[in-house]
């Protein structure tokens, strides 16, 4: 699968996603910190479906990993904004130690 087509959502605590596009140790664009919402994440997942099926002329890949700080709330939040969007493709995925370092770092990682 291209890295420049996987958007990684990384589910982080205080209602805050950490989002990037490519492979973690070498992200095509982002970390970014977003929240939730028509102004959080849905803006960014409209633009990014849109932009990658323009310049690929194939679909966004959106990959959810929730941390052990994010509520299940906050996934089925995000499930829902997947549906909202019309996303495609997505896929839950475990989140790396790695991941949760830049969670941590980012102050995303709090109880």
């Amino acid at each position: 699968i291209a890295d420049t087509r996987t958007l990684t959502l990384l589910l982080g605590s205080g209602n805050q996603i950490e989002w990037y596009i490519g492979e973690y140790g070498n992200p095509v664009e982002g970390p970014e910190i977003v929240g939730y919402g028509t102004d959080g994440i849905r803006s960014i997942l409209l633009k990014k479906l849109a932009e990658i099926r323009q310049k690929t002329g194939e679909d966004l890949i959106v990959v959810i990993r929730p941390s052990e700080k994010s509520t299940h709330r906050n996934l089925v939040d995000i499930l829902d904004e997947m549906n909202i969007v019309k996303a495609p493709i997505y896929m839950l995925g475990t989140i790396s130690e790695a991941e949760i370092e830049v969670l941590e770092r980012d102050g995303l990682y709090n109880d």
